[in-house]
């Protein structure tokens, strides 16, 4: 089960974007909104790359499902 939901995901996401791009400001941004204090557990700035990533791929903050490849 993954640690993050998809809502969480979005506020980073959205986060990150509003700040320029900076995953320091999405991070901060996060702790203020679910008040979470200095030593609380915050997403990873790996987790969101891969979530930004995944936005702009697919449109989701979410994993990518793999595709199935079917060949004709």
């Amino acid at each position: 089960m993954d640690q993050w939901n998809g809502s969480q995901r979005a506020i980073v996401v959205k986060a990150y974007y509003k700040n320029s791009d900076s995953l320091t400001a999405a991070r901060r941004e996060f702790r203020r909104h679910y008040n979470l204090g200095r030593h609380d557990r915050v997403p990873s700035c790996k987790a969101i790359k891969t979530w930004v990533n995944n936005y702009v791929e697919t449109g989701s903050a979410l994993k990518n499902k793999p595709t199935k490849h079917t060949q004709h």
